[in-house]
């Protein structure tokens, strides 16, 4: 089992937080891997799992070469994946894939206690949070009522709404604004070097890198 990893986050004079969702809050991986056994039962008969995997990694990544944001919809991966096999009403059969895919990620997230301890300090402190994620917003809302952390957010700024992922200024810019502060008056908390502590530093945002570790029973 994985467990969050925050370094000392000092909110002396924070009047805001900005944090990420995926491995920053709960470990993505896990009901990840299992998501994706789920969507493979619907094309087991007609393509490898080695196959399968390769092309939804594909399609997950391929837009990025080219300078356009991630292909966040696991509907539109299932829905070409179908396509190339010529299966019959692609579109349907993407819909009951992306179903079964979220239900089976979203059972099986568990939030991290040390990502819960934090949230629950700022709640504390009444410093409002704002989620700043590349993934869709449905999606993400549903996560964080599963995870039980609702409540802790105050704000989102999501891929669909901005139209971009982080790094991009934008991201950043649509949390601010939001909050009604400044990039001085915030933190930006995540997992990932280049999307969340490159992005604000670009800002002139003070970023903290999450990390995990091995444990075991680590998660409430």
């Amino acid at each position: 089992m994985k467990e969050i990893t925050y370094p000392f986050i000092n909110l002396a004079n924070v009047k805001g937080v900005l944090i990420d969702l995926d491995n920053t809050i709960y470990d993505f991986e896990t009901p990840h891997q299992k998501a994706i056994l789920a969507s493979y039962h619907f094309f087991k008969k007609i393509i490898s799992f080695e196959e399968f995997k390769e092309k939804y990694s594909f399609i997950l990544h391929e837009n990025i070469k080219g300078g356009l944001p991630c292909q966040h919809s696991r509907y539109h991966i299932f829905r070409q994946i179908a396509e190339e096999k010529n299966l019959p009403y692609p579109w349907l059969m993407a819909e009951k894939v992306n179903l079964a895919f979220w239900n089976v990620f979203i059972k099986n997230m568990k939030v991290d206690k040390n990502a819960l301890a934090f949230l629950k300090e700022t709640k504390k402190k009444n410093i409002p949070v704002c989620l700043v994620t590349d993934l869709l917003a449905s999606i993400q809302t549903r996560k964080l009522k599963r995870l039980g952390i609702a409540f802790y957010i105050d704000f989102m700024v999501s891929n669909d709404e901005v139209y971009c992922d982080k790094p991009d200024k934008r991201m950043f810019e649509a949390a601010l604004k939001k909050l009604h502060l400044s990039a001085q008056d915030v933190i930006m908390i995540g997992d990932n070097p280049k999307r969340d502590i490159l992005g604000a530093d670009r800002m002139g945002i003070k970023s903290y890198l999450v990390t995990f570790k091995e444990g075991k029973n680590k998660f409430l």
